[in-house]
This record gives C-alpha cells, sequence and structure tokens, in this order.
C-alpha cells in the first residue's frame, strides 16, 4: 500500500497515511475537517554538475536534453 501525505484544508495538520489506491481521504484527527492529499515533489536533475538547461541549449551542460 502506498503512503500518502495528507493536509487538513482547515487546520493544517499534516498526517502521512497507508492507504489503498481509490480509497476515501480520512478526516483531520485534530479538527475533523477535510484532508487534502499532497502532490510529491519530484527532482529533476540534468548533467553530472546536476544543471538544467531551460532553453535547451545552454553552455553549462552539454546534451541535455528538454
Amino acid at each position: 500500500m502506498p503512503l500518502y501525505t495528507y493536509v487538513c484544508k482547515r487546520c493544517g495538520e499534516k498526517r502521512k497515511v497507508l492507504m489503498k489506491i481509490g480509497e476515501r481521504a480520512p478526516k483531520c484527527s485534530v479538527c475533523k475537517g477535510e484532508m487534502e492529499k499532497q502532490i510529491p515533489l519530484i527532482a529533476n536533475i540534468h548533467g553530472s554538475q546536476g544543471t538544467s538547461c531551460s532553453s535547451g541549449s545552454c553552455s553549462s551542460c552539454s546534451g541535455c536534453s528538454t
């Protein structure tokens, strides 16, 4: 089962929950408000120095594909 992070829309309480895909969002344990699933941040690193090219052709990296 995936581990999701939820944040309460009312009080801001954060909670990590193991849930089945498609299962309903839990209620906040602090204020009983509606919780919203957070989208995880994913790093996208180009090149060996960790630089990225926004235009696709920069001098700081060679051969990156954007």
